[in-house]
């Protein structure tokens, strides 16, 4: 899941594995920024995470933290920095790093879901080389428009190297319908993304309150229309009409 800074890719993420793993779906969330934010969203406190999987220093079943049922989390945090230098030190297939901690544990999980940091690094770029298929959550305001059409420019570069891994979702986020602006851009997007946009995630302050609890909006405020709409983006992920 690919984005810039502000747009609620974490909270995508989080919300979007949470409902897999609620559906009975075997999840493993990774968690591949250095804010490490996925942890403090579920109310958990990792000792290990991804960082040490990469590394060698912890082996998976340790480095892997049940978060809830069927949910389990590779977190991030600042470790992962080690993890940025590691990689650029590699003489050859440093953009393979990701994908050779995780590959191995892989046929455990029906979905893994990643969670990037805004930035193009290293660790982005191997996000990118180990997925096959992106979901880019895109906040409704004109900065966040101009984000997507450079991670546009950089992702059709990327598929020169590695032509397995797909755009498949763009995902409206804070939808509030009273304002115009929003409604512009969600228009906008609908004529020139239509093929790839998933039902808009309307704005709710309960997405902002429940991460205070350590808990998801399932578990916070269930009848949300917030959580309707990450329901319907359930239902496009999986291919399904009902849930």
């Amino acid at each position: 899941m690919i984005s810039k800074g502000g747009v609620g890719k974490t909270t995508t993420a989080v919300h979007l594995a949470a409902g897999l793993a609620l559906n009975n779906y075997k999840t493993l969330l990774v968690d591949c920024d250095t804010q490490g934010q996925a942890a403090f969203m579920l109310g958990i406190r990792p000792n290990d995470g991804l960082a040490d999987l990469i590394l060698g220093d912890t082996p998976p079943d340790k480095a892997m933290l049940k978060a809830r049922d069927n949910l389990w989390l590779l977190s991030g945090g600042k470790s992962l920095a080690k993890i940025k230098r590691h990689i650029t030190r590699k003489d050859y297939a440093g953009e393979n790093t990701l994908a050779e901690a995780l590959r191995p544990i892989e046929r455990a999980f029906q979905f893994i879901i990643l969670d990037t940091s805004p930035s193009w690094d290293s660790l982005t770029v191997n996000v990118l080389f180990y997925a096959q298929e992106l979901l880019a959550p895109i906040s409704l305001e004109v900065m966040s428009i101009q984000g997507l059409a450079e991670f546009l420019r950089n992702f059709a570069a990327l598929r020169k190297h590695n032509p397995g891994v797909t755009l498949k979702y763009l995902l409206p986020m804070h939808l509030s319908k009273p304002s115009k602006n929003s409604q512009a851009i969600l228009e906008s997007l609908e004529k020139f993304y239509g093929k790839y946009l998933c039902t808009p995630i309307r704005y709710s302050p309960k997405l902002a309150e429940a991460p205070a609890y350590g808990m998801t909006v399932y578990e916070y405020a269930g009848s949300d229309n917030v959580v309707k709409d990450f329901r319907e983006l359930l239902k496009d992920v999986l291919h399904k009409d009902e849930l």
